[in-house]
């Protein structure tokens, strides 16, 4: 087969970042327009987090693994400070507001602080994967299951201990501020909820702190173990593997489906009916998705554009 050339991979990879950051603006217009709280179409939504994580995994791997980890280590550690210096100041300054817009911005669902941490952590990971398929011997890939899931536990480890070190472990109403946490708000699906806090709801399960981020990688680091566990090494081959293959192989064009059933949950909902109206939404996209897969390959999916805006790539690789 030989080697892909490095001019083609990097073709490959600019092709579907700027593809997802394109999805990421449209998904944007779409997101204020329901929202009506801005007219921007710029913010970090989880496309444009994707798209730009692309490009950054994609350079981040020319770094050596030790230097990786201390770019991600050092973007969690600083954020809040600055976040909370550009939030302070962005009113004040035009040079701070743009600065604000590029690393926060005003829909801050997954802003550049502090989850380009994501981006550097998670290539050290990938490599560990990468590493072991190339050796093709089922021992490593258990070693490399074993070694993302034992780091796993220390990053959620290192969450709970971080927020036991803390003077104030738990968000409370004297202990809340908007520029520590400038991104909890959310579309309103609970009648009457106003609050854009949980009163005495733990600092690792609050979006975007230090502890958060800690949390939610250990978290994913464990289930991706346990699915290229599942998966890759025992091949196992049962009904709930099978329904997050499907979610999986459809969560972009998932993402923009959820949003046209949105704006009929608008503070309309109480916790019972909450909990029963996801259950049937995950159901609803199952089937939906199953169907599309099953009897449509799942074609027009945005997906299957991503595929196609790539052709031209796979052409030159074959």
């Amino acid at each position: 087969m030989g080697c892909i050339p490095e001019k083609t991979n990097r073709n490959k990879v600019l092709k579907q970042a700027f593809f997802l950051i394109f999805l990421g603006l449209l998904y944007g217009i779409i997101f204020n327009y329901i929202d009506k709280s801005t007219l921007i179409f710029w913010g970090w939504n989880i496309l444009i987090f994707i798209g730009f994580g692309q490009l950054f995994c994609y350079y981040a791997f020319k770094l050596v693994r030790w230097v990786r980890i201390g770019i991600g280590l050092t973007i969690i550690f600083i954020t809040p400070t600055i976040r909370e210096l550009l939030y302070i100041g962005k009113e004040s300054s035009p040079i701070v507001y743009v600065l604000h817009q590029i690393f926060v911005s005003s829909t801050p669902i997954y802003p550049f602080l502090p989850f380009a941490s994501v981006w550097f952590l998670s290539t050290v990971f990938a490599e560990l994967i990468y590493e072991s398929i190339l050796l093709e011997s089922r021992v490593a890939n258990l070693n490399a299951a074993r070694s993302i899931m034992k780091y796993g536990i220390i990053f959620i480890i290192s969450s709970f201990l971080y927020s036991a070190v803390q003077l104030f472990p738990f968000v409370e109403q004297f202990s809340f501020k908007p520029d520590k946490f400038p991104f909890i708000d959310a579309v309103p699906i609970l009648r009457g909820s106003s609050d854009i806090y949980i009163p005495g709801l733990p600092e690792f399960l609050v979006k975007g702190s230090i502890q958060n981020i800690f949390f939610i990688f250990g978290i994913f680091l464990m289930f991706f173990s346990l699915i290229y566990y599942s998966i890759d090494i025992i091949q196992k081959n049962n009904r709930f593997l099978k329904i997050i293959m499907t979610f999986g192989k459809a969560s972009i064009t998932l993402l923009f489906l959820q949003w046209i059933f949105m704006p009929l949950f608008n503070q309309s909902l109480i916790y019972y009916a909450f909990l029963v109206i996801s259950l049937i939404y995950l159901i609803l996209f199952g089937i939906i998705i199953y169907s599309w897969e099953k009897y449509g390959s799942l074609k027009f999916s945005l997906e299957w554009l991503i595929r196609k805006a790539s052709k031209k790539i796979y052409d030159e690789i074959i």
